[in-house]
């Protein structure tokens, strides 16, 4: 494996090297040759073992800003993500990008944090509650502040969805499955000639597996928020990725080479690794694209009861990648409501001045989304083109 690397005379050059090596892919072993030495005269056999890994992955696609914001249930869910994965609640309100300090009343806040982004549905505003230390020892202030209008955090969303999928290495974003191919091969000396001749072979393929590579089993660096990517420049934030994509396979090189350690699993489409990354690959499709079906073709494909149907349907969802939105966005959407409900019981009981946050009746819980994509999985695993088992 060729390291990436970041050239200091040209900032710039780490992107090259990222597109060069997404469109080369993952190299392995292409052909080999090996010399035994043998006594001259005796028989003696062969066991090949080939090992292939290949990469199941959910590629970003190109940046574009076509999607125009509705305010769909959908669309606002993937805000809110897009929201806390970036400033998430007890981010300083002086490390925003923009400067929304002055909204607040002067003299009451020691270190705002970003309590909770709330959603104003009706006005279409985003506004970050606020709670600080006030002047009094053991008290707290809270209030709230406008943030942006949601037309404007819509762009930051798309941008920031892209810009996070392609920075991620193929191997987070995927899952690793491969098979094992054995080869048994015995060679005999031919009394006539005294040459060798082939006694016997016989060729095999192991049933696909999964690799077990637990990306939360090791730190490979960089950080998941954008306060330091923003306020950094085009070289650290190039030796950020880099150092990400190094660190990563490093870890699967010292991994497929070590046999102690590795340990194969059995390869299922209903595995929840690799049900996530089909769930996130469907939501990226583009409206136009083909395989985008609209719902009911979709909802027949998937097998989809006429419950979660009507679910899917109320959240939102008009086609395959709408589906797959709600599937991905209800576990945050469900935490964003939760903390909206607590802000709101505490905002009545302390009398805290200010419009209360909307809730997103999304219709699909956390626990929904699970059990759809898992009736999903089965159905896709009991289809005959996968060839694999449940």
């Amino acid at each position: 494996m060729q390291q990436l690397s970041v050239d200091p005379s040209d900032p710039n050059l780490w992107f090259q090297q990222l597109l060069a090596r997404r469109s080369s892919g993952i190299e392995g072993v292409q052909e080999f040759t090996a010399v035994i030495v043998v006594p001259k005269g005796g028989d003696f056999c062969i066991n090949a073992r080939l090992r292939r890994v290949c990469l199941l992955d959910s590629p970003p696609g190109p940046l574009s800003f076509k999607e125009r914001f509705t305010g769909t249930l959908t669309q606002l869910a993937r805000m809110v993500n897009y929201l806390n994965r970036t400033f998430p609640p007890g981010t300083p309100i002086a490390e925003l990008d923009i400067d929304i300090i002055g909204g607040l009343p002067t003299g009451n806040y020691k270190l705002p944090v970003v309590e909770l982004w709330a959603l104003r549905l009706g006005e279409s505003l985003i506004v970050a509650n606020v709670v600080s230390p006030s002047a009094i020892v053991g008290g707290s202030a809270r209030g709230s502040v406008n943030y942006k209008h949601m037309l404007e955090a819509w762009i930051d969303t798309l941008r920031d969805e892209y810009e996070r999928e392609s920075a991620r290495s193929p191997l987070e974003r995927g899952v690793l499955f491969g098979e094992n191919r054995f080869l048994d091969t015995c060679l005999a000396t031919d009394t006539d000639s005294g040459g060798l001749i082939l006694a016997g072979s016989t060729a095999s393929v192991s049933p696909l597996f999964r690799v077990p590579f637990d990306r939360g089993l090791f730190d490979i660096g960089g950080v998941s928020t954008a306060t330091a990517v923003q306020n950094g420049s085009t070289r650290s934030r190039a030796i950020e990725t880099i150092t990400r994509w190094n660190a990563v396979e490093r870890q699967v090189a010292t991994l497929l080479s070590n046999p102690t350690t590795f340990k194969e699993t059995a390869l299922s489409v209903s595995d929840p690794r690799v049900m996530g990354v089909l769930v996130d690959s469907m939501r990226k499709l583009a409206a136009d694209d083909p395989r985008n079906l609209d719902f009911d073709k979709a909802a027949a494909l998937l097998k989809l009861g006429e419950a979660q149907k009507r679910q899917l349907k109320a959240a939102g969802a008009t086609s395959l990648a709408g589906i797959a939105t709600v599937l991905h966005a209800a576990p945050e959407v469900e935490a964003q409501n939760a903390d909206v409900q607590r802000l709101r019981t505490l905002y009545k009981t302390r009398k805290v001045e200010g419009p209360l946050p909307d809730l997103l009746k999304l219709g699909v819980s956390a626990k929904d989304s699970g059990a759809i994509v898992a009736a999903i999985g089965d159905a896709l695993a009991s289809h005959p083109a996968t060839g694999l088992p449940r």
